[in-house]
């Protein structure tokens, strides 16, 4: 058994020696203990991190080394719990002696008694110790009302990549990373990915008893996020994949003013991406002369090269994402991401799935 599945409040791990476990005897007298009759422990926690703190000889800590976890302990009114670590689960009894001890057993006369370090209402901690080590867990109020905020596009913010050694517990080094790009839920069950140029859609599910969502369910390409924090203003999500946490932060878009667009912008350069797969085949680039301008009065003037394009432009609210859409309803329609835009600077992104091509257009103010 890979020691990493050690450091959960699982009973069913009492089959290792890594945790001190016991026959559970059934309570006597729970007035004894108010955790147990005041209501704060009985509810959801969601795993927060796992410490272990190895102690010497001469009760000093040596180590100590932290896990991650993901998934909850949920205590339930009628004396039954479930548990949740790392895809794995596993339902019981608890119960509260005299002295405030936790104890949890795995649907048998065997279980894990824990010392509750601390309870109140938006977090419980927990501790054992096991031979010369003390393994403390915490946990935080479950909480998974993500719904009214999650489905809309998301501005990429910054990626952080923890790595962790072959145990699964040691930290062996952290980055960040800082796409460009974004990630567009909506309410018809579909997505939008872009990050550095690399586009991706499919379709999305959300489970909120797990607080998780999954893009691209039952497919090859299937991935589960945690979601750490939804809001109006930002969403955190974190996946596992192997010994690596991907904890990924994102900040709600904002659609730009009209006033900001309505200028005239010189070309800089057309990037064309050609993607496959969500996979990026070859990259081009052109330097086209001339301008796109953006007028009060909706309509819009190209000229690239000498050759001219004129039509009618509009601005979409937030609930469709923010598109710059040209010739709405036409033949020609288009419709654009404004990825970037300053007082001096334009980028937009439009992907055409016919071609296989991703065009990135970028201006300066004239």
């Amino acid at each position: 058994m890979k020691r990493t599945l050690l450091y959960t409040i699982l009973a069913i791990f009492c089959t290792s020696s890594f945790y001190s476990c016991k026959k559970v005897e059934p309570l006597t007298d729970v007035q004894k203990c108010p955790h147990a009759t005041d209501g704060l422990i009985i509810k959801k926690w969601a795993s927060v991190v796992t410490q272990v703190d190895k102690y010497n000889a001469g009760g000093t800590i040596e180590s100590t080394t932290y896990a991650h976890p993901v998934g909850f302990l949920q205590i339930k009114s009628g004396g039954a719990y479930s548990a949740i670590s790392d895809g794995l689960s596993v339902t019981g009894k608890w119960s509260i002696d005299d002295k405030c001890n936790l104890a949890l057993d795995a649907g048998g006369e065997l279980g894990v008694t824990f010392d509750i370090v601390k309870l109140d209402a938006d977090s419980l901690v927990i501790s054992q110790k096991s031979g010369s080590s003390v393994i403390t867990q915490k946990f935080k109020s479950y909480s998974c009302v993500y719904q009214p905020y999650i489905a809309k596009k998301w501005a990429n913010a910054y990626t952080q990549i923890d790595t962790y050694d072959s145990d699964g517990v040691t930290l062996s080094g952290t980055s960040t990373i800082h796409p460009v790009g974004f990630f567009q839920l909506s309410s018809d069950g579909t997505y939008r990915v872009l990050s550095d140029n690399v586009p991706l859609n499919g379709s999305w599910i959300a489970n909120e008893d797990y607080c998780q969502i999954t893009l691209d369910s039952a497919t090859s390409l299937q991935r589960t996020f945690d979601i750490l924090k939804a809001n109006n203003d930002s969403l955190v999500i974190r996946r596992k994949a192997g010994n690596i946490i991907y904890t990924q932060h994102y900040s709600a878009v904002t659609c730009p003013s009209l006033t900001e667009l309505e200028q005239t912008w010189d070309n800089v350069n057309i990037r064309t991406d050609y993607v496959s797969g969500g996979v990026i085949s070859g990259t081009e680039y052109i330097f086209p002369v001339g301008i796109f301008r953006l007028n009060a009065d909706g309509t819009y003037n190209v000229d690239s090269n000498g050759t001219p394009l004129n039509g009618a432009w509009q601005l979409l609210d937030e609930a469709h994402g923010c598109p710059l859409v040209l010739d709405n309803g036409a033949p020609l329609q288009r419709s654009f991401d404004v990825l970037k835009i300053t007082t001096d600077s334009l980028t937009i992104w439009r992907l055409d799935a016919v071609a296989g091509a991703a065009y990135t257009q970028t201006y300066k103010k004239e």
